[in-house]
C-alpha cells in the first residue's frame, strides 16, 4: 500500500487485512515521525494500540561543493589544500565532514577546512575534488 502526503502531525493509513508493511512517502527530509498500529474488526471499532515506533529520515546531500579550493604547493611532493564553507542554504543538514579524492585515493579531513597532501609524485598533474557530508 503507498500512503502519499503524510504532512499532517496526525495521518490515518487504513491497511488491507492481509498487508504486513506500509510505505510511508512525501515525507520530509531529515524529520522524526512516530508511527503507531491500531487493529480493528467488524466487531470492535478498534483494537489496543501497538508499541510505537520512533522513525527517522535522513538529510539530503549538499546541494553543492565546497567554495573557494585552493592549492598550495608546500614542497616537491607535498600541497595543502584548502576550501571555504558551503553557504548555509546549500547544506542540508549540518555538514559533519569532508572527504578529499585524488587518483582514487579518498581521504577523510573531518570538520577541517584543510588537508595537507604527501608523497606525491614531482612534477605530476592530479585531480582533486572536495566533497561535504552531512551524515556519518
Amino acid at each position: 500500500t503507498m500512503v502519499t502526503g503524510v504532512s499532517s502531525p496526525l495521518s490515518t493509513v487504513t491497511l488491507c487485512s492481509h498487508s504486513t508493511s506500509v510505505t510511508l512517502s512525501g515525507v520530509e527530509e531529515d524529520a522524526t515521525y512516530t508511527i503507531t498500529g491500531l487493529a480493528n474488526n467488524t466487531v470492535s471499532a478498534a483494537g489496543p494500540l501497538a508499541a510505537q515506533i520512533i522513525a527517522k529520515t535522513s538529510p539530503s546531500a549538499p546541494s553543492a561543493t565546497p567554495q573557494n579550493v585552493n592549492v598550495d604547493n608546500i614542497g616537491t611532493t607535498s600541497i595543502m589544500l584548502s576550501w571555504r564553507q558551503l553557504p548555509l542554504l546549500l547544506r542540508n543538514g549540518p555538514i559533519l565532514g569532508y572527504s578529499v579524492t585524488y587518483n582514487m585515493i579518498t581521504l577523510n579531513a573531518t570538520s577541517n577546512l584543510h588537508l595537507k597532501i604527501i608523497n606525491l609524485l614531482p612534477n605530476s598533474d592530479y585531480n582533486i575534488s572536495v566533497a561535504a557530508t552531512d551524515f556519518a
